[in-house]
């Protein structure tokens, strides 16, 4: 049986999964680690409000150059 993106809690050396889990008691798993950070999202907020200074002119010329790239 295949399980993916499961998730857990690491705590005291150990990890503690969200979810149960159906395994065989002792059986062998391969895992692969990914952390949920919100180091991420603290590295993003630092920028919150920097275009509240922007004039419009040059706010909406982003935007417009923003969406032009997406397609």
């Amino acid at each position: 049986m295949l399980y993916s993106n499961l998730k857990a809690v690491y705590r005291d050396g150990k990890f503690k999964l969200l979810e149960p889990l159906r395994l065989p008691e002792g059986a062998t798993v391969r895992l692969s680690v990914q952390t949920e950070s919100p180091a991420g999202t603290q590295s993003i907020m630092k920028f919150a409000g920097a275009w509240q200074d922007l004039p419009d002119e040059v706010f909406n010329a982003f935007m417009l150059e923003a969406a032009r790239r997406r397609h």
